[in-house]
């Protein structure tokens, strides 16, 4: 099911959810700053800006004060109350309170006009936070609605995803220039992993999404993507790689579809902080890749206490089962050369100004790589 039209769908349930069209409720002051951080906070599916993010943490904060009073409260606000922990949890990266004002929502809104955006969320809540149950309930709930109908396709695509919520996936492959991507040793950071080959036309033309999808997060350290190519020579997958510019590092090794329950290309999976599946599918649905993957990305923010420094990037490389840190002479031309790759996608993405000011970058940064040199050739193509 594409993503356009369940976000179509869920456009309206989220209006409601926002209850936009009430008047700020009687009851006090709680009350009414609940009423009030609702308001301010994306639904579930929608985008996320910092400042919302921001104000997503602040939202944490008080669903858990408030929620200490809940019996206190009618059942309209406790309705509230569960949107603000499904929403204020989902800014903020926090699955754990995303899933707990899902379930208050879910209960509160049963038989209401909420009730498929409550089994919606708590869907994704309990698969954000890894409790099969909770995403079980609200697929349920979702597939007792018309055969048909596209909330139930999608839900019978999550099923196995919600399963397995709980089981963190582990997975070894050797990149180029002697690199291992380690899903063991890359705890912490939301790992993006696309599936390839050579002959594979499809993948080929999901490559141009992929590409400005990568480059849209391939400066975030809390984010690493990587490919693996199903051909059986790895000539055949670096013969592609060059020929296509593809940006991110890419390992040969069929037998691992078997890990993705033997999907095939062209095929994603969105690995969360703590190692789980959050998602997998065909790159075209773009809005449920973007989606799981952002939240990832807060929750891996959150996790790091903050913004994470260039020494911890480097941390995950140091755990057992990673490759041995290269050289400082060679992690300053691969890093030289990652900013070069980058700006080239950049390029390709029609977004000259972000390539322009990485080129420099890497003259300025890393004078003395062969990087340097072709960044100034790149410069002279630019417009």
């Amino acid at each position: 099911m594409r993503a356009r039209h369940l976000v179509a769908i869920l456009a309206a349930l989220a209006m409601q959810a926002a209850l936009g069209q009430r008047t700020r409720p009687a009851g006090g002051d709680l009350s009414g700053r609940i009423h009030d951080a609702v308001r301010a906070l994306p639904s579930v599916n929608a985008e996320v800006t910092e400042a919302q993010r921001t104000e997503g943490g602040k939202a944490c904060a008080l669903y858990r004060a408030a929620y200490a009073q809940r019996s206190e409260m009618g059942g309209y606000s406790r309705t509230e109350l569960g949107l603000l922990g499904l929403h204020a949890g989902f800014a903020a990266g926090d699955a754990e309170v995303m899933l707990s004002g899902a379930k208050l929502l879910h209960r509160e809104a049963a038989r209401s006009k909420l009730e498929e955006y409550s089994a919606y969320a708590l869907t994704w809540a309990g698969i954000f936070a890894g409790d099969p149950a909770s995403a079980r309930a609200g697929l349920e709930r979702l597939m007792r609605r018309p055969s048909k109908s596209k909330l139930h396709a999608w839900a019978r695509q999550m099923e196995k995803i919600a399963e397995e919520c709980d089981q963190p996936i582990s997975l070894a492959l050797a990149l180029p220039g002697g690199r291992t991507a380690n899903l063991t040793a890359l705890r912490g950071k939301v790992v993006v992993i696309e599936i390839g080959a050579s002959r594979c036309p499809p993948w080929v033309n999901a490559l141009p999404g992929l590409k400005a999808f990568h480059a849209a997060r391939a400066e975030d350290p809390d984010f690493f993507m990587f490919g693996i190519s199903l051909d059986e020579r790895a000539a055949d997958a670096r013969r592609t790689v060059a020929e296509h510019d593809v940006p991110w590092p890419v390992g040969v090794a069929p037998v691992l579809r078997e890990k993705f329950h033997g999907k095939g290309a062209p095929h994603v999976a969105v690995i969360s902080p703590r190692g789980r599946v959050l998602w997998q599918g065909h790159p075209v649905a773009k809005g449920m890749l973007a989606m799981t993957t952002d939240f990832a990305r807060r929750e891996a923010g959150r996790l790091a206490g903050g913004p994470t420094t260039a020494s911890s990037r480097a941390a995950p490389a140091t755990r057992a089962g990673a490759s041995p840190p290269p050289s400082p002479a060679a992690r300053t031309e691969a890093e030289a050369e990652a900013k070069l790759n980058l700006a080239e996608t950049y390029r390709k993405a029609g977004m000259p100004a972000k390539a322009r000011s990485l080129l420099r970058e890497v003259l300025e940064t890393y004078p003395r790589t062969s990087a340097a040199a072709k960044a100034r050739e790149a410069l002279k193509d630019l417009p």
